[in-house]
């Protein structure tokens, strides 16, 4: 068996779930998945779960994977991911249910997927393989990113994330572009909302302040407010330029 991608990641107290999609699965799970679904069988249902212990920062297979959200179930991986990692894979049908089958031990399945997560956990890589190309990030600890990989159909992606206060993110959604202008057009798009949102938000937070109670905004905020003053100030100027040299 071969990892085939991370599909999604989700964050939970302490500790992150990757769900991995596999692909070169022997023929006795697929003869046991084409029996549960028929002919809707989908050869690319098969994946496995593993998690990452944000506090111990170490990764881990669930022993009981019908029960993922037991904390307490679960098995470390040493740094040499030994054969008694990953030990079952699920299929998940027509319907979106997953059967779990016991697998034999794979060394080399559990190297690949565990490289995967570690890359992600980095911020190297996005779900989907998507290596990450820019990067901004807000106060509010959301953020985008602009990532690409060998992919003929969709070399391109941007994505959404929240960045938790450990510093993991959790990625919220993405769009996948064939190009990259598209993709760096909607990045740029991405973040000029994203300013403007944060920009009126504190425009509203000096404006409740003034007429609430008379007092002007705190030091912080007023040197915030400079500082995005005098980030604005050369586009302004070269906008006047511009305009005297029309």
């Amino acid at each position: 068996m071969k990892l085939k991608e991370i599909e999604a990641v989700d964050l939970w107290d302490g500790m992150a779930t990757y769900w991995a999609a596999l692909s070169d699965v022997p023929e006795i799970f697929q003869i046991r998945a084409k029996e549960i679904d028929g002919e809707k069988y989908n050869g690319e249902g098969f994946g496995v779960t593993v998690g990452y212990d944000l506090a111990q920062k170490r990764p881990f297979v669930f022993t009981d994977e019908n029960r993922i959200e037991d904390v307490g179930r679960i098995r470390y991986v040493d740094d040499k991911y030994p054969a008694e990692g990953i030990s079952r894979i699920f299929y998940r049908d027509k319907d979106g249910r997953r059967h779990w089958f016991q697998v034999g031990r794979d060394t080399e399945l559990n190297k690949q997927i565990f490289d995967a997560c570690a890359r992600i956990i980095a911020g190297i890589d996005t779900p989907h393989g998507y290596t990450i190309q820019r990067t901004v990030k807000f106060d509010s600890g959301v953020g985008l990113v602009l990532a690409k990989k060998d992919d003929p159909t969709y070399p391109f992606s941007s994505w959404a994330f929240k960045e938790t206060p450990q510093g993991y993110r959790y990625y919220t959604w993405n769009r996948c572009y064939a190009d990259e202008k598209a993709a760096a057009k909607a990045f740029e798009n991405g973040f000029a909302s994203e300013s403007c949102h944060a920009h009126i938000v504190y425009s509203h937070m000096v404006e409740a302040a003034v007429r609430g109670d008379g007092e002007k905004p705190s030091i912080r905020g007023q040197l915030a407010a400079a500082k995005e003053a005098q980030a604005e100030r050369p586009a302004v100027q070269r906008h006047q330029k511009d305009k005297e040299a029309r």
